[in-house]
């Protein structure tokens, strides 16, 4: 991920807001895994994100 990706999906799931994004990723535990959709200028591609802690 870099700054300016823009997250379109979580899990299969269309993004429209960008606390969508953090409600979905409270709900996983420290280690999980998220695949995230991601437009990174125009162009879109998958990733696997492994969830972290918050500091």
């Amino acid at each position: 991920m870099r700054r300016g990706d823009i997250i379109e999906e979580i899990d299969g799931k269309n993004v429209d807001d960008p606390a969508e994004v953090a409600a979905h990723v409270r709900g996983k535990k420290p280690g999980s895994k998220v695949t995230v959709t991601v437009n990174r200028y125009g162009k879109q591609f998958r990733a696997g994100v492994e969830v972290d802690e918050r500091p």
